[in-house]
C-alpha cells in the first residue's frame, strides 16, 4: 500500500524536526557564557556545533573530597520549551559503564536530582539555569558521598563502608575521569570538544602536584587489593589496585597535557600573522 501511495504521490515525506524557539536558544547561549565567565576555574560548557540546544559541559571534582582531580564529562539537553521546563543531563564519565560515582550519578549516566525531575524534592523553575544544575551536581561531589543515599545521613566519618567508599571513589576518580579522560588515544561515542580538552588540560596541570601527593601518600601506605563500590551490591569492581601504575600514567598525561596547550599557543600566535599576510597592500601615492 505505501508503494502505491508513493507512486501516485499520496504519501507524505516525514516532517523536519521544528527548530527549537529563539527564546530557548537565546537562553541556553546565556547560559553558557555565564559559565565560562563565572565559573571558569572549575565548570565548562559549550553548545555543540550540530545541535545549539545539547551542551558539553565539564565539573571539576573538589578539593578535600575523593573526586579531586576528576573531570566529569556531562550532556545536558535542553528542551524547546526551556527554561520554562528543566534539562536532561547525563554523565558520559562512568568508566565504560563500571563506575556509579554517587548514590545520585548512577553507572548508567543517569543523574537523579530533584531540579531535573529525577529524585524527590522540590522542582524545577525557569529561575533556575544551566548554573545551578552544575553546582548541584558538584555539590553531590562532598567529602561523604556516602551519606549523599538516604538512611545513611548519620553514618560516622570512620564507618568501615564509609571509609570503603571513598577509598573506591578516589581511585576510580584518578583512574577514570582523570587519566582516561585526558588520554587522546581513547575514543569515544561523545568526545570533548577541543575547548573543552584545552580546559581539562589547564585544569589538570594546575592540579597536578596535589595530585601526584595524593597518589605517593597511598603508594606509602601500600594501598592495594581490590575495589569495589559497597553502595551498591551489583556494582563492579575496578579490579587490582595500582597506584604506582596510575602514578606513571598520571605524568604521561601532563606531558601530553603540556603539549596540547603548546601547540595551541603557537597556533594562536601565527594567526595574526596570516591575516596580515591577506591584507591588501596600499597602493603607493601619486606625485602631484
Amino acid at each position: 500500500m505505501a508503494s502505491l501511495l508513493n507512486w501516485f504521490g499520496g504519501a507524505s515525506k516525514p516532517a523536519a524536526p521544528a527548530a527549537p524557539p529563539g527564546r530557548c536558544l537565546k537562553r541556553v547561549a546565556r547560559d553558557v557564557a555565564t559559565i565560562r565567565r563565572d565559573h571558569a576555574t572549575n565548570l565548562f560548557a559549550e553548545q555543540r556545533e550540530a545541535v545549539a540546544t545539547t551542551v558539553d559541559c565539564v565539573v571539576c571534582g573538589p578539593e578535600g573530597t575523593p573526586y579531586y582531580g576528576g573531570l566529569f564529562h556531562f550532556r545536558v539537553e535542553h528542551p524547546h520549551s526551556y527554561p520554562v521546563e528543566n534539562p536532561t543531563c547525563t554523565n558520559l564519565t562512568t568508566g565504560q559503564g563500571r563506575v556509579g560515582f554517587n548514590p545520585n550519578l548512577y553507572r548508567t549516566g543517569k543523574v537523579c536530582m530533584s531540579i531535573l525531575g529525577t529524585w524527590v524534592g522540590p522542582g524545577w523553575n525557569p529561575s533556575h539555569s544551566l548554573s545551578s544544575v552544575l553546582l548541584s551536581i558538584q555539590s553531590l561531589m562532598n567529602d561523604q558521598p556516602y551519606c549523599n543515599e538516604p538512611g545513611r545521613e548519620g553514618v560516622a566519618r570512620d564507618d568501615p563502608n564509609n571509609k570503603a567508599y571513598d577509598a573506591f571513589l578516589k581511585y576510580a576518580t584518578l583512574k577514570f575521569a582523570c587519566v582516561d579522560v585526558l588520554d587522546p588515544a581513547k575514543t569515544s561515542a561523545e568526545p570533548l570538544p577541543p575547548a573543552a580538552k584545552r580546559f581539562c588540560a589547564e585544569r589538570f596541570l594546575e592540579r597536578y602536584d596535589k595530585i601526584i601527593e595524593m597518589v605517593d601518600a597511598e603508594i606509602k601506605a601500600g594501598t592495594s587489593g581490590r575495589l569495589k563500590d559497597p553502595s551498591r551490591a551489583s556494582a563492579l569492581g575496578l579490579g587490582p589496585v595500582d597506584y604506582k601504575g596510575l602514578r606513571v600514567d598520571l605524568a604521561k598525561r601532563k606531558v601530553e597535557a603540556e603539549k596540547l596547550l603548546e601547540t595551541e599557543d603557537d597556533d594562536d600566535e601565527e594567526e595574526p600573522a596570516a591575516e596580515a599576510k591577506e591584507e591588501p597592500s596600499t597602493p603607493p601615492r601619486e606625485a602631484p
